[in-house]
């Protein structure tokens, strides 16, 4: 069960959003102070109300006055509705939210609720003045309605029992990290029976679970801060401490109390026991709230906090407000929302989310999407030749600018032109040969958290440890060539032995053959066998070797079907 769409009106800040569709993974842009933190609040009080069912009876304060709220304070009319409206009593907030169930989930509502359910369910919540006047609608067209209407309670708990959401702001002080821990041991301990039968067992049953805790907590820290060495979570054991904070000791080189480290450490510690915290919900979707989860962040570390936040999203639902160009979904446009003069929408191209976040980029880049990096015009020239004659979406985005090819004039500088490129908001894909450098420059790429290896490959023919592009073409194109215009013939065992790359072979043959070789020779000779493969295209490459040309197309075109 996921949520598919929400939208907002009257709170805060926000006058009315659009429908807003949701997917794995979200992300809020806009200027400060133009209610991005303000939708994520609208969320977590939508969602809470959603999962009570008839939530009248959850207020506090008097139903007639503006005094009441619900859900812990989550919502109170005479703070959360916008300023200018605050003079007119019939004005209301509005939440709507959208449901999709799986297959299976729809077969246990009708089991559960006795009623079918075709397609989504759509829940409209309308607080008010007067609670008298608050309404939580599920929104059906035809007889349906009166249906469901009637089995609101039994549809919340069916709600909350396959939803749940996590909230986490963006001043992350020490406070967060204890309430969260809080959390992961209520959630533990809620159904064991242990804990209700007896209080002096609670000790035993909650000792292995901050151990957990610590352990979990350790493992996925060091994936941003791999200098932390340990984390120590202690909790008293006398009956009268029991329920006060944890001890929370972390030693990054320096063995400190939390409440002694910076903010960065202690917002990257309140994150990966979020982290932690979802790998244990496997029977419900969790929705993960964040703002702006780069704060107090070294850019390397916000480098792995995006591929943290990539993996939770192939399982959760992930919502976050962000100032950063690094947390964008380059590639899926849409799931970037657009928050500015209280509303919010989909942003419906690249364009708009760098004005937004004032980024300027050069004519040429203005309308691209994806940028791939290659070492030396000859690749280009070859790996074009490839998409063009393979790629089933190439022509049309190189036509429209949405696509480049870019040379690197040599792989040591990939790590600085994949990181200029993913500032510009581009999406990097990085296609370097497997010789020494090539393959250091693409561990150093990951390492740096720059790229991931899912944006990356490295030239390979069967039968080669080491191998170039020009390894992949059959040499009988080009032999002709070599032996005209430098009077050197290849056609000899030694070049045809794959022990190196394409470079030191033909090196070999040249000097063997008394021609000279430098870099200006082999620049020229790599133009030469790009001109006859431009030429030939395809069929240049040896059958034995197109697996990977044929990987190659088959990962470009799944990156170039999410942009078309």
């Amino acid at each position: 069960m996921k949520l598919k769409s929400f939208s907002i009106s009257n709170y805060r800040s926000i006058k009315t959003t659009e429908k807003i569709e949701i997917s794995n993974y979200n992300v809020l842009i806009g200027p400060n102070n133009e209610g991005k933190s303000n939708i994520l609040k609208g969320l977590v009080t939508a969602l809470s109300l959603a999962t009570t069912g008839d939530y009248k009876l959850s207020r506090r304060g008097s139903g007639y006055s503006r005094n009441y709220s619900f859900s812990d304070d989550r919502y109170n009319w005479v703070r959360d509705i916008p300023y200018v409206k605050k003079d007119k009593e019939n004005t209301k907030t509005k939440f709507t939210l959208e449901f999709e169930f799986s297959s299976v989930e729809k077969g246990l509502f009708k089991k559960e609720i006795g009623s079918t359910l075709k397609t989504t369910l759509s829940l409209s919540l309308q607080l008010a003045f007067k609670l008298s006047d608050c309404t939580y609608d599920i929104i059906m067209p035809g007889k349906a309605k009166k249906t469901f209407s009637a089995n609101q309670d039994k549809i919340a708990a069916f709600i909350k029992d396959r939803i749940d959401f996590q909230y986490i702001p963006c001043i992350r002080t020490e406070d967060l990290v204890y309430q969260v821990i809080d959390q992961l041991l209520q959630r533990a301990l809620e159904n064991n029976t242990a804990y209700s039968k007896a209080l002096e067992k609670l000790q035993q049953i909650q000792a292995p679970i901050l151990q957990q805790i610590q352990k979990e907590s350790l493992a996925t820290i060091k994936d941003f801060i791999p200098e932390v060495k340990s984390i120590s979570i202690e909790k008293n054991n006398s009956y009268r401490e029991f329920n006060r904070r944890p001890n929370i000791q972390i030693d990054d080189g320096t063995l400190t109390s939390i409440e002694e480290k910076g903010d960065g450490i202690k917002s990257l510690l309140a994150i990966s026991l979020m982290r932690y915290a979802v790998s244990g919900s496997s029977n419900k979707n969790l929705i993960i709230l964040i703002e702006e989860p780069e704060s107090h962040l070294h850019p390397k570390a916000i480098h792995r906090l995006r591929q943290v936040l990539i993996d939770l999203s192939q399982k959760y639902q992930i919502i976050s407000s962000s100032h950063s160009q690094l947390l964008i979904d380059k590639l899926h446009i849409r799931n970037n929302i657009i928050v500015q003069k209280g509303g919010a929408e989909h942003a419906s191209e690249i364009k708009k989310i760098r004005d937004v976040l004032g980024v300027e980029v050069s004519d040429n880049l203005v309308a691209a999407n994806l940028v791939i990096l290659l070492e030396g015009l000859s690749d280009i020239r070859f790996i074009e030749k490839v998409l063009s004659e393979k790629s089933k979406f190439y022509i049309q985005l190189k036509q429209q600018g949405r696509v480049i090819l870019d040379n690197l004039q040599g792989c040591c500088k990939a790590t600085y032109k994949a990181s200029l490129y993913k500032n510009l908001l581009l999406e990097v894909f990085l296609v370097l040969d497997s010789d020494t450098e090539g393959l250091s420059s693409l561990r150093d790429v990951v390492d740096k958290g720059i790229l991931t290896p899912s944006e990356t490959l490295k030239i390979s023919v069967i039968g080669m440890v080491n191998s170039e592009l020009e390894d992949l073409i059959d040499f009988n194109f080009y032999k002709a060539m070599i032996f005209n215009d430098y009077c050197v013939n290849i056609d000899n065992p030694d070049f045809k032995n794959l022990n190196k790359p394409w470079s030191d072979r033909i090196k070999k043959e040249f000097i063997k053959c008394g021609q000279t070789w430098d870099e200006n020779v082999e620049k020229t000779l790599k133009e030469k066998v790009a001109d006859i493969f431009v030429e030939n295209g395809y069929n240049c490459i040896l059958p034995v070797r197109r697996p990977f040309i044929d990987n190659f197309i088959q990962v470009i075109d799944s990156k170039f079907e999410k942009i078309k």
